[in-house]
C-alpha cells in the first residue's frame, strides 16, 4: 500500500465516522489508476439533501473536500470546494496528520 492509499483510507475512515453522526452514508467510491491514481468518495444525507465529496487529485497532488446539493435521488452535482490541501509526498510522514486535521476542521456540518 503506498502512502496515498494509506492516507486516503485514513481520511475516508475519519470522515465516515464524523459524517455518520450527521446521518450521511457512503454513497459512492471510485479509484482511477489511469489518471495518476485519482480517486473520490461521496457521502449523502437524503433528508438534508446534501452531499460531501473527498477527492484525491493525483495529477496536481492535492486533496479536495467539496459539498453539493443532493436532489431527488439524482447524483450530486455542482460541487463547491470546502478546502483544498496540497500534499508533498517527500514530507509525507510530517504532513499526514496535518492534512487530516485541515480537512476535518473545515467540515462544518450542523
Amino acid at each position: 500500500m503506498d502512502i496515498i492509499d494509506k492516507l486516503y483510507s485514513k481520511i475516508e475512515c475519519q470522515l465516515t465516522s464524523i459524517l455518520k453522526i450527521k446521518d450521511f452514508v457512503l454513497f459512492e467510491k471510485r479509484v482511477d489508476e489511469n489518471v495518476f491514481g485519482s480517486r473520490y468518495s461521496v457521502w449523502v444525507n437524503k433528508q438534508r439533501k446534501e452531499a460531501i465529496r473527498l477527492v484525491w487529485d493525483g495529477k496536481d497532488s492535492w486533496f479536495v473536500l467539496e459539498e453539493s446539493p443532493y436532489l431527488n435521488d439524482n447524483r450530486p452535482n455542482s460541487w463547491a470546494d470546502i478546502v483544498i490541501v496540497p500534499f508533498n509526498e517527500k514530507n509525507a510522514s510530517e504532513e499526514m496528520d496535518l492534512i487530516l486535521s485541515q480537512l476535518i476542521n473545515e467540515l462544518k456540518i450542523e
